[in-house]
């Protein structure tokens, strides 16, 4: 069981673990164990609070997860993790951030209260600013945005 010395609260249920939120962090084996999850909060999801989405499923299940973002009035981004186990244990996972514009700050902050210093959402990595609507060109973009944060420009 992780110390509670450590700021970790464990709760019964994915509602528990949402009341009073300000912050929504996901990171599961994929959109729909997401989606589940998110379903058995709802009563007790605050609205306005900052979803950040950062399972590696793939776009497929995005669309479900931005509409029920927007019939929850949550401000979602999408922040698959990226590496390996390896760069787990060094905390070097690369996180790819896309999400609308005015939540920047707000996910940076997350980002660094978590130790993930790659989470940024600046416009070289914002793939979609217009959920749900821009998934297929996202799915190329953050192809396109990784490459080039790796430093690939041809």
């Amino acid at each position: 069981m992780p110390p509670a010395a450590d700021g970790v609260r464990v709760t019964g249920s994915p509602a528990e673990a949402v009341g009073g939120a300000e912050v929504v962090l996901t990171m599961l084996l994929d959109g729909e164990a997401v989606l589940d999850a998110l379903r058995q909060a709802a009563g007790a999801l605050p609205p306005g609070a900052l979803f950040l989405q950062m399972s590696t499923g793939g776009t497929n299940g995005l669309a479900p997860l931005a509409r029920f973002a927007d019939e929850h009035r949550l401000r979602f981004v999408d922040a698959p993790v990226l590496g390996t186990k390896v760069n787990a244990e060094k905390s070097e996972l690369t996180v790819l951030a896309a999400g609308p514009q005015d939540v920047r700050e707000r996910a940076a902050v997350a980002g660094g209260a978590l130790d993930l210093p790659y989470l940024r959402l600046k416009s070289e990595l914002i793939l979609a600013d217009n959920y749900p609507a821009s998934f297929t060109v996202a799915a190329a973009r953050k192809d396109a945005a990784a490459a080039s944060f790796a430093g690939f420009d041809g």
